[in-house]
């Protein structure tokens, strides 16, 4: 996850040691800030605040979610009260840190709107238990866009309804991107091997894939809050950078 303006940077390695890393200059120099005697942990999932102050990390294999709102100089531990030994997966918040959501791998999906203090359960109905793989969310926290093992859905009301937005044809694929621009109005996305963009709010997408890379599936990706430049990666493959209108697209309703 990063800051605004590129110079705040959060990364934690999945396995390996565990070790959770910042940069405070765009990444020439990082500093391990993970949590006092939380070691080797996978970390699953970091987010931040559009200035770096307010920080989320979570962990895999120990059920751990936590907080900084110092930049990770200290962190606490804010996971739903009784929501133990969970694998999170994916976590985003508002531009002010204030609206919070993180979801469980095989498990639920929380909402938090004062800065992790209170969670509540948000999942769409019917959708327990299900691998939460992305979130995205506009600068305020009023569009929410997730993403699981089967489908893609959209929030309008910070969570309160969700309705399935991924494009026609393309159901039961794992979305492990989910980026929304600032203002809500442009969703990112990626399923199977293909990446699709909507510029009104999931009604129509376009899908392209990089030429010349095919059959490889996707597994993260992000958009600039300004949905101009949209940046994704591949499992055991390469990275990629685009901008919108994406190239090589077709629609799909």
């Amino acid at each position: 996850s990063m800051s605004s303006n590129g110079e705040i940077i959060l990364a934690g390695i999945y396995g390996s040691g565990g070790r959770l890393y910042r940069s405070t200059n765009g990444g020439s120099n990082w500093s391990e800030i993970r949590p006092a005697g939380d070691s080797d942990h996978d970390w699953g999932t970091t987010s931040m605040s559009s200035n770096g102050q307010i920080m989320v990390a979570g962990t895999r294999n120990s059920g751990r979610l936590y907080m900084s709102n110092n930049e990770g100089e200290g962190w606490s531990e804010v996971r739903p009260a009784g929501d133990t030994d969970q694998s999170w997966g994916s976590s985003n918040m508002s531009s002010n840190g204030q609206v919070m959501v993180a979801g469980v791998i095989n498990g639920r999906l929380y909402l938090s709107t004062n800065a992790g203090s209170n969670w509540s359960e948000i999942q769409p109905a019917g959708d327990d238990d299900q691998q939460w793989y992305s979130v995205g969310m506009s600068s305020g926290g009023q569009v929410i866009l997730v993403g699981n093992a089967n489908s893609l859905f959209l929030s309008t009301n910070m969570g309160s309804s969700w309705a399935e937005v991924f494009p026609a044809g393309v159901a039961d694929k794992t979305w492990p991107i989910s980026s929304v621009s600032s203002d809500g109005d442009t969703l990112f996305t990626g399923g199977g091997d293909r990446l699709y963009l909507s510029s009104d709010g999931g009604d129509n997408w376009s899908q392209t894939q990089p030429v010349g890379d095919v059959n490889r599936d996707w597994a993260l990706g992000s958009m600039s809050s300004d949905s101009q430049v949209m940046l994704a990666g591949v499992y055991n493959g390469r990275l990629y950078l685009g901008s919108n209108p994406l190239p090589n697209s077709t629609s799909s309703g």
